[in-house]
């Protein structure tokens, strides 16, 4: 059986380039995959920098590498993971320099 695409890819992120989505907030896409629009990005957010509430058209996984995040119920310190189903709101503001996996 043949396949257009690999079971598995190392991704090298320090090849990819940073891009600015808003004042404070740049991401790396890290996969992705048009036809479903499901995607893999790693995003930073500067202190004070913020993403206005929204509604999520799917499941999002927020893992917080360094820095703390807050959205707007709790601060996501460092190893703290947060899932937002379809349909869910989300919003997130940089507490303290912070790198977050969203997957």
């Amino acid at each position: 059986m043949m396949t257009t695409s690999p079971r598995s890819q190392i991704i090298s992120i320090s090849d990819l380039e940073w891009r600015e989505y808003q004042p404070g907030i740049r991401f790396k896409i890290l996969w992705e995959d048009p036809p479903t629009k499901r995607r893999a990005q790693l995003t930073r957010f500067e202190p004070g920098a913020q993403l206005p509430l929204h509604r999520h058209v799917g499941d999002e996984l927020i893992f917080v590498i360094e820095g703390a995040v807050s959205d707007g119920t709790a601060v996501m310190p460092p190893s703290c993971a947060r899932r937002t189903g379809m349909g869910g709101h989300g919003g997130a503001r940089g507490v303290s320099p912070a790198i977050r996996r969203k997957d």
